[in-house]
């Protein structure tokens, strides 16, 4: 199973062609940093560069193909991430994020007691994405306005769970996870930060983001995809791609 998920994702990474663009910038970093002009430009206003820079973005994940498809509802869902990104050199570095989406969710009434419905119930359940990922990213400038392209590997969670709310409150413990499934992920991404203020010695940008998620074969559940009779709840995964892209904005801080 884990060679055919690694075999696949290895096609999939070298026939597209935005990484093969992403290979050749990141090949030639030096070039790039070689054109920036040393003095100002390199430089916070604070005289030096920051090497470690983390951030937090909110937006939205605009579903694609059969995802697109299958999820309906217009293929527009809320998302929110971080990141952390370390330089190696003024213009390279190496970014961790993660984020989450929710694309779906059903709320349906829930009767505790036979007798009555005085007592207002009902069953949340929603269905997810959580994301994890490494990869390199290249900032075209150090100056107050920072272009840059960014590369993305890693694993995402796709998962639906039930939570139970009585009188407008979740109940703790209630909370099931109904399925899940976990598939290799990759990405392209850029966009631009720019730097704001300084706080306190601290650097503080506001960032614009886009980036382009791709996945293996995905097993997930979408709303309908659980069915209640009276045997108990059946459960009808979908199957395919599961693609999406990320559009949202963030802020983020130079640490030292």
């Amino acid at each position: 199973m884990l060679n055919s998920m690694m075999d696949s994702f290895y096609t999939h990474l070298l026939t597209n062609r935005t990484f093969m663009l992403l290979a050749l910038i990141m090949a030639f970093p030096g070039p790039v940093g070689g054109q920036s002009p040393q003095g100002e430009e390199q430089r916070e206003e604070g005289g030096r560069t920051e090497r470690l820079t983390f951030g937090m973005n909110v937006g939205a994940a605009i579903l694609q193909g059969d995802f697109a498809t299958n999820v309906g509802h217009g293929g527009r869902h809320f998302q929110i991430g971080f990141d952390a990104t370390g330089r190696i050199s003024s213009l390279f570095g190496i970014r961790l994020a993660g984020g989450f989406v929710n694309y779906g969710k059903e709320i349906i009434a829930a009767r505790l007691v036979d007798e009555t419905d005085r007592i207002s119930s009902h069953l949340t359940t929603s269905n997810n994405i959580l994301s994890f990922g490494i990869g390199p990213q290249v900032d075209f400038s150090t100056g107050r306005i920072r272009p840059y392209v960014n590369g993305f590997f890693g694993v995402s969670r796709f998962y639906t769970d039930t939570q139970l709310a009585i009188g407008g409150q979740n109940l703790e413990g209630s909370s099931t996870t109904n399925f899940s499934d976990w598939v290799m992920g990759y990405g392209i991404g850029g966009g631009v930060k720019i730097h704001v203020l300084k706080y306190r010695g601290t650097p503080i940008f506001i960032s614009f983001d886009t980036q382009y998620r791709m996945h293996d074969q995905a097993e997930y559940l979408v709303e309908g995809s659980i069915v209640d009779d009276k045997e108990g709840a059946r459960i009808r995964p979908l199957v395919s791609d599961a693609d999406f892209f990320l559009v949202g904005m963030g802020v983020s801080v130079g640490l030292f």
